[in-house]
């Protein structure tokens, strides 16, 4: 085993030492009123951290892959490894499963979101994420996390995202951002300038979406000053959204 490995292992006995201090104090307020809300949302929380302390052991078996010295020794390591990683990932969806049966816990469901998405699991992750950004808005950081992994999720960067358009309509399909996709591979990422300024876009557009998703006002602001008046112009000028010229073309 690495240095860096025993580290990683000391560390996960650190955790599950907290964890079990976490249960036994769960436990005991239990005892007093086990119909507490709150007592219910600790319990599911604590599921929530038995699901990453399962799934994070396979980094542990993926660092001590890579530390291994010979070339056959490393291969079968890293064998064991990928399928150590698949069965500790089907291990923590059980738990926080058990999780969300105790308590309807945003963080258990960005948890699984994570999770499924690192086993190739895409729609089941999608569909957490979506059931968070209708549910749980009042929970500011935890929705903000999950409205920008779905944002990466639905918009990959091969498919080129609409970042602050996407935030300002809350829909990536929406006519008018499909309208401004369509300007920009039609006429943007044909012309040196138009690279150049997709390429800003992209590099300073997920910080800009963030902040219109913290302020709604702002984002109607943004809607109906910029968006609204640009897309209209852009329909004008024949750049209509690709559903719309298979129906006129149909």
């Amino acid at each position: 085993m690495t240095g860096d490995a025993k580290k990683d292992s000391k560390v996960e006995k650190q955790i599950d030492q907290k964890l079990k201090v976490y249960l036994q104090q769960i436990t005991t307020a239990k005892s007093l009123d086990s119909s507490d809300s709150d007592v219910l949302f600790h319990e599911s929380n604590y599921h929530v951290f038995r699901a990453l302390r399962v799934f994070g052991s396979s980094v542990l078996m993926r660092k001590m892959a890579q530390g291994s010295e010979s070339l056959v020794g490393g291969l079968a390591a890293a064998g064991i490894a990928r399928a150590q990683e698949k069965n500790n990932a089907n291990k923590a969806l059980k738990i926080l499963d058990e999780a969300l049966s105790i308590s309807d816990n945003a963080y258990a469901r960005l948890t699984k979101a994570d999770i499924l998405q690192a086993i190739g699991r895409k729609p089941e992750a999608i569909t957490e994420l979506r059931y968070i950004t209708a549910n749980f808005q009042h929970l500011e950081e935890t929705y903000i996390a999950a409205r920008k992994f779905l944002a990466e999720l639905e918009n990959p960067p091969k498919k080129g995202p609409c970042f602050i358009a996407t935030a300002c309509y809350g829909s990536y399909d929406h006519p008018d951002v499909l309208v401004l996709r369509n300007w920009r591979d039609r006429c943007l990422l044909r012309h040196a300038m138009g690279k150049l300024f997709v390429k800003w876009y992209y590099a300073t557009g997920p910080g800009a979406a963030e902040v219109v998703v913290r302020h709604p006002r702002l984002g109607k602001l943004v809607k109906y000053s910029v968006l609204i008046p640009l897309t209209k112009a852009l329909k004008i000028a024949g750049f209509h959204n690709i559903e719309e010229q298979k129906q006129t073309h149909g």
